[in-house]
């Protein structure tokens, strides 16, 4: 084969111009199949500015589409987008329309690679509108395959479970077993998404042995690849590392760089998890250095991502903040180039995107608290996480101006039920208290995670000279910014909490006696009980009267350590300083719902489940108890 294309190609000088055309799409397809798509596209170029010359339109058109898959292959959308554009007009004018469905799923598919889902979506439901008119059962199964794939993408995994299954149907009737095993391929990721591990692994498992059994290599190394995400999601991550070096090997013999990034990826991940921190830098770095170089956005957005937590945990801040920022610009982007509303009708009919625009002065300033508010979000415990560790609780978090200096952290002590959780009030009001506030984030997560401390009273001690450290406070000069902190450190097992408070208390309710602790001595009194429920009382175990960072009279800091035993059905409420600064008008005067007040609202509503007592006190804090209403303060 090879002595054959040498010999083309040393004809190629001295042909007719249609044959050069014929001759060099042979040579550029041999080269294709050897998956040297740059030499192949010199060749695809020729044979179109042949064609061009000879107005062969038809050709022509083809020979666009050509250069178009391998400007995509190669990673260069912009051209590949080009090509296929120019090729739509062509095969339109000359009404070859399975020609132009051909096209349009084409572009669709780069557009799904960039991250555009609502173009891809158009294109995909025009090229399926004309396979349907054509009867074409192949392409028809393409197209609800590609489909399920954006709504994939876009979380609704409803709607992808349907195309894909509608396009397994056709498949397994009219095409061959290396399409059969892609839609099995797709089929497992929704799966995934769904946590029903089980069918994951059957669908990537079917997958794997039809492509090992038709020598398919593409097929296996992305079968093996979504089998290592599963036993990543399974905790086994030996196996699921052992998985993704497989799938990495075979892409690398492939030549498949693009794809062979979202692997490195994969692996620096693993790698994280393990504690490895370099090798997982390591492998980041490959993948971003694949894909920063072309506009694959979803890759570099996980990329940017898991830098910044592992610099974070390393103690860089410069380089954490570095890399949030790129992720949260990634994340944007990929966010305005979705219409969801033109996604929801795109079977209907295309809508034109929103374009309402501000003015520039007004865009500049919402773009900056919006932009504070995702770095602040980012920085925040998941949902997810804290139901894993606490059944019953509610976290009333409003800043009033979209970002503020209070935010609320959580660390789960490895291999144990046991937790940390925290409330920080930084100084500070909008986008600086929100910096602040990731500073405070940072230094906690350094002291906790990688350090290894766990009792309250010496990470505040800690936390305390670090942010002074940070924020060089030791100058008269400096800024004295820091914040005040509640943490505890619950044991589940002994049913006991270690608290230590830098200006802030701890509330626990318990039936009988109010206890109150302060400074380590215990004193008992009665409180008259406010609820309707069961006699309960309300508790304050007390913090510290100084703040973390700031002026410093004494030679050194050292923070209270609080050890109270609770009992099945007490409640603990860790607050800031923001409930009780709401302003309400009470008799046509404006004051403060002050701490008295919101010890009354957690009484009064003591004996109600978490969600519903959430609901009452935002309901009390929003209207006083005589007349007019409450407006948030900046918190």
């Amino acid at each position: 084969m090879e002595e054959n294309i040498k010999e083309l190609i040393g004809k190629l000088e001295t042909t007719t111009e249609r044959e050069q055309i014929i001759y060099s799409l042979k040579i550029g397809d041999f080269f294709k199949k050897k998956r040297e798509f740059s030499e192949g596209l010199k060749y695809y170029l020729n044979a179109l500015e042949q064609a061009e010359k000879l107005n062969l339109n038809l050709l022509t058109a083809k020979c666009m589409t050509k250069c178009g898959i391998s400007y995509r292959v190669l990673n260069q959308y912009d051209q590949s987008l080009k090509y296929y554009s120019l090729a739509i007009q062509i095969f339109e004018s000359l009404n070859s329309n399975f020609d132009l469905s051909q096209a349009y799923l084409n572009c669709g598919t780069v557009y799904w690679k960039l991250g555009n889902y609502a173009r891809s979506l158009e294109f995909y439901f025009s090229s399926l509108k004309i396979k349907e008119k054509l009867d074409e059962k192949i392409g028809i199964a393409s197209c609800y395959n590609n489909i399920g794939l954006v709504y994939w993408k876009l979380h609704n995994n409803e709607k992808a479970l349907n195309f894909f299954f509608k396009a397994l149907k056709i498949k397994k009737e009219f095409a061959g077993k290396e399409s059969i095993a892609i839609t099995y391929n797709n089929l497992g990721n929704i799966f995934y998404d769904q946590d029903n591990m089980k069918k994951a692994v059957i669908n990537h498992q079917k997958s794997l042995d039809i492509s090992i059994e038709i020598y398919d290599k593409d097929g296996e190394a992305s079968s093996l690849n979504n089998l290592g995400a599963d036993y990543k999601k399974l905790n086994k991550l030996k196996k699921s590392l052992s998985y993704y070096f497989q799938s990495l090997d075979l892409k690398l013999q492939l030549k498949k760089i693009e794809s062979s990034a979202n692997t490195y990826k994969n692996i620096g991940k693993i790698f994280h998890l393990q504690g490895k921190t370099e090798d997982a830098l390591e492998y980041l770095h490959k993948a971003l250095h694949i894909h920063e170089g072309n506009k694959s956005k979803l890759i570099i957005k996980d990329c940017y991502f898991e830098l910044s937590e592992i610099y974070e945990i390393k103690g860089d801040l410069i380089l954490a903040l570095k890399f949030l920022k790129k992720y949260l610009e990634v994340t944007k982007t990929i966010r305005d180039d979705i219409d969801f509303k033109k996604i929801a009708d795109i079977e209907i009919e295309i809508i034109k995107e929103k374009n309402q625009k501000l003015s520039e002065l007004n865009k500049k300033i919402l773009d900056s608290i919006e932009y504070a508010s995702l770095i602040q979000n980012s920085i925040l415990p998941r949902n997810e996480e804290l139901t894993q560790y606490i059944k019953n609780y509610f976290i009333i978090w409003k800043p009033k101006d979209i970002v503020g200096g209070d935010f609320y952290w959580f660390f789960p002590i490895p291999k144990s039920k046991n937790y940390i959780i925290s409330v920080i009030d930084c100084t500070g009001h909008g986008v600086p208290g929100a910096f602040m506030s990731m500073t405070a984030n940072s230094i906690l997560n350094n002291i906790v995670r990688e350090k290894k401390i766990y009792e309250p009273d010496k990470i505040l001690n800690l936390l305390h000279k670090e942010i002074r450290y940070t924020l060089r406070q030791q100058s008269r000069e400096a800024q004295q910014d820091g914040m005040d902190i509640s943490i505890c450190y619950i044991d589940v097992d002994l049913q006991e909490i270690r608290f230590s408070g830098a200006m802030q208390h701890l509330y626990l309710l318990k039936k009988g006696k109010k206890e109150e602790w302060r400074n380590g001595e215990r004193e008992e009194k009665i409180l008259t009980d406010l609820s309707d429920s069961p006699q309960c009382s309300l508790n304050t175990i007390k913090g510290n009267r100084f703040s973390i960072g700031g002026k410093q009279k004494e030679e050194e800091r050292i923070f209270t350590k609080h050890t109270i035993h609770y009992n099945s059905g007490d409640s603990v409420y860790l607050l800031s300083d923001g409930l009780a600064d709401q302003k309400v008008r009470i008799d046509d005067k404006e004051t403060r719902l002050k701490i008295k007040r919101v010890k009354e609202i957690l009484l009064k509503y003591c004996s109600l489940p978490m969600n519903e007592q959430k609901e009452k006190i935002e309901e009390e804090s929003m209207t006083s108890s005589r007349t007019g209403g409450l407006k948030y303060v900046n918190r």
